[in-house]
């Protein structure tokens, strides 16, 4: 009896080793490096709830007290974005790397303007995603630069108001063009030139996440 629970508790325990392996290559299969594409868990479908996040401007910061020589990085809709200046405008796209999925955020902003990530090197446009330099592969670089999958994704941006926005439409998997126009329907300068408006700008950093905030702020033994 004991030899067959040992061998039983042996064929248990190589069950679930092989359980466990099937399992971590089937999360590297989906998520493996360069073989993942935001549509794969993008939303295929944008539904009029999903719209109203989707198809919206999202401010990322305010230009005029943002370093402008290296790349920053914002949350939007859950999704880490990377924003920097070229020193001619703003571009924003999603701040992962196709290759190894590394932060572009962490990088650098190279002397032509386009973004270097800071594992391999490689190098993105903003104005397209299209990946401008490979390091690694000079000889093959022309061929793999055009594939799609060496592009990252990119977020129209433009600049108002003294703010940076972003269209979220891409990271939703939508090619829902920008509405540039409805950046210009409010009129903030003549607003803010109106005789007994006064404007103020303020912001303030919180090493921690809205709902811990929220909850200290609406707590009624914070608020007593």
């Amino acid at each position: 009896m004991r030899k067959v629970a040992d061998g039983s508790q042996r064929a248990f325990g190589r069950l679930v080793f092989a359980s466990l392996l099937v399992h971590k290559l089937g999360i590297r299969r989906r998520h493996g490096p360069f073989l993942r594409s935001l549509k794969d868990h993008a939303a295929t479908a944008i539904d009029g709830t999903t719209a109203i996040y989707a198809h919206a401007w999202y401010p990322l910061c305010f230009t005029g007290t943002t370093d402008q020589s290296r790349p920053h990085c914002i949350d939007v809709c859950g999704a880490s974005v990377v924003f920097w200046h070229n020193g001619d405008r703003w571009f924003a796209a999603l701040d992962e790397c196709p290759h190894r999925a590394a932060r572009l955020s962490e990088g650098r902003i190279r002397e032509n303007g386009d973004i270097e990530c800071p594992y391999h090197g490689w190098s993105f446009e903003g104005k397209t995603g299209r990946c401008s330099r490979i390091p690694q592969a000079e000889s093959e670089a022309d061929r793999m630069r055009e594939s799609s999958r060496a592009c990252t994704t990119v977020l129209p941006a433009e600049e108002r108001h003294g703010l940076l926005f972003a269209w979220a439409a891409p990271l939703f998997g939508s090619t829902e063009p920008p509405d540039a126009a409805a950046l210009d329907a409010v009129a903030c300068e003549e607003i803010f030139e109106t005789t007994g408006v006064k404007h103020v700008d303020y912001s303030r950093d919180l090493p921690m996440d809205l709902p811990t905030v929220m909850e200290n702020v609406l707590a009624s033994a914070s608020t007593i």
